[in-house]
C-alpha cells in the first residue's frame, strides 16, 4: 500500500503533536513536574487517561489519514469517543469508594454499549445487513438491562424498602425487550401480520420496555399491598379486564395497520378499472403507458417512465425547471437491497415493499405533474396524465 504525500504528512504532523502533548502531559503532570512543585498538588494520576486517550485519538487520525473506506471511517469516530469515555472512567475511579466503583464501573459498561450498538448500526446500514442491527440491538438491550440493575443492586441499601424490587424489574424488563427486539427479524416477511408486528415492535422498543419495566414493578411492589385492601370488585377480575382490553385494542391497531396496507395497492388498482369501466378508453396509447409503468412499479425500469414523462411535458411547455425536478426523483430513487445475510423469506418482502414504494413515488409524482396541469391549463396535458394516472 503506497502512501501519498497528503497522508504522510498528516502521519508526520499527528506523530509530532503526539509526542509533543505527551512530554507537555509529563513535565506538568508527574510526581516532580510544575504542578507538584508550584501548588504542592499531586496530579500525576492524570498522566494515564492523558496518555491513553491521546494515543487513541493519534490511531483514530492515522486511520483516517491512511484508509479512505467508510468502514475504516466508522472505526476512527468510535475510537475517538471510546478514548473520550475511558480518560473520563479512569479521572473519575480515582475517587470512587466501594459503592460508587460498582456504579461507575456498570456506567462505563452502559456507555461502551452504546458506543457498540452504534457502531454496529452504522455498520449494518454501511453494508445493508439487518441482521446485523438487530443482533446488535438485541444484545445491547441486554447488557444494559444486566449493568442497570447492577447499579440499583448496589443502591440497594439506600432504596426505601417499597422500591427493592427495582433491580430485578429492570433486569427482566430489558431482558423480555431484548428478546421481543428479535422479531425484527420479520420485518420483510411476506405475512403482513407478521411484517406489522415487528415494524411496531422495532419503532417502539423504549416504551416498550417502559411498559414492561411497570407491569413487573406493579407485580413485584404494589399488587402485594393492594390485594390486602378490601375493594368491592376482585383484583384478579380487574387485572384480567385490563390484560384483555389491552390485547384488544393491541389487536385492532395491528390489523387496520395491515388491512391498509393490503388495500392500499388494491385501491388503485380497483380506481384504475373503475375509470376505464366509465370511460372506455382503451387505445395504443394506453397500453403504452400500461407497459411503462407496470416496467417501473414491478421491476423498477426507470429509461420508459422517464422518457414517457419527460416527452408529455416538453410537448404541453412546461419549463426546464420542472421537467428535471421530476426526473431528478425517479433517478434518485433507490430500492432497499437484498442484505447478503438473509432469510429465504425476506426476498419476496423486499420486493413487495419496493413495488409499494415505486407505487407511491409515481402516486407523488403524478400529483405534482398534476399540479402543473392546473397552473399551465393544458388540455392536451391534462388528458395524458389522465390516461398515466389509471394506468397506475
Amino acid at each position: 500500500m503506497r502512501l501519498d504525500e497528503g497522508a504522510i504528512r498528516a502521519i508526520t504532523s499527528r506523530s509530532i503533536g503526539l509526542v509533543a502533548l505527551l512530554s507537555i502531559s509529563y513535565w506538568l503532570f508527574c510526581p516532580s513536574g510544575l504542578i507538584a512543585q508550584t501548588l504542592s498538588v499531586d496530579v500525576s494520576f492524570l498522566m494515564l487517561p492523558i496518555a491513553i486517550s491521546s494515543a487513541m485519538f493519534y490511531v483514530s487520525a492515522i486511520i483516517k489519514a491512511i484508509f479512505t473506506s467508510k468502514t475504516m471511517g466508522v472505526a476512527s469516530d468510535a475510537l475517538k469517543r471510546l478514548a473520550i469515555v475511558l480518560a473520563m472512567y479512569l479521572i473519575a475511579m480515582q475517587w470512587a469508594f466501594d459503592v460508587l466503583a460498582s456504579i461507575l464501573f456498570w456506567t462505563f459498561v452502559i456507555v461502551l454499549t452504546t458506543i457498540f450498538n452504534r457502531v454496529m448500526a452504522s455498520l449494518a446500514d454501511l453494508y445493508k445487513e439487518p441482521l446485523l442491527n438487530m443482533s446488535s440491538t438485541a444484545l445491547s438491550l441486554f447488557i444494559t438491562g444486566l449493568s442497570l440493575s447492577n447499579v440499583l443492586a448496589a443502591l440497594l441499601p439506600y432504596i426505601p424498602s417499597l422500591f427493592k424490587a427495582l433491580s430485578e424489574a429492570t433486569f427482566w424488563a430489558f431482558t423480555i425487550a431484548a428478546v421481543a427486539s428479535s422479531l425484527s427479524i420479520f420485518r420483510y416477511s411476506p405475512n403482513p401480520y407478521l411484517r406489522t408486528l415487528s415494524i411496531k415492535i422495532g419503532s417502539n422498543i423504549a416504551r416498550m420496555t417502559l411498559l414492561i419495566f411497570s407491569v413487573l414493578m406493579y407485580f413485584l411492589t404494589l399488587r402485594p399491598h393492594i390485594v390486602r385492601l378490601p375493594t368491592p370488585i376482585p383484583v384478579d377480575l380487574i387485572e384480567w379486564g385490563v390484560i384483555c382490553f389491552s390485547l384488544w385494542l393491541f389487536y385492532r391497531s395491528l390489523k387496520g395497520q395491515v388491512n391498509k396496507y393490503l388495500a392500499e395497492p388494491l385501491e388503485i388498482g380497483d380506481w384504475a378499472k373503475l375509470v376505464q369501466e366509465i370511460e372506455h378508453v382503451i387505445d395504443t396509447e394506453q397500453v403504452i403507458f400500461a407497459d411503462l409503468v407496470k416496467e417501473f412499479i414491478d421491476h423498477g425500469v426507470k429509461d420508459g417512465i422517464i422518457a414517457r414523462l419527460v416527452s408529455i411535458m416538453l410537448l404541453n411547455g412546461l419549463n426546464e425547471e420542472s421537467i428535471r425536478g421530476v426526473v431528478k426523483k425517479v433517478l434518485e430513487y433507490q430500492d432497499i437491497p437484498y442484505p447478503r445475510i438473509r432469510l429465504a423469506q425476506w426476498i419476496k418482502g423486499i420486493d413487495e415493499e419496493n413495488k409499494r414504494r415505486r407505487r407511491d413515488l409515481l402516486k407523488a409524482i403524478l400529483a405534482e405533474v398534476g399540479q402543473e396541469i392546473k397552473s399551465t391549463k393544458s388540455p392536451q396535458l391534462l388528458s395524458q396524465t389522465r390516461l398515466l394516472s389509471r394506468t397506475t
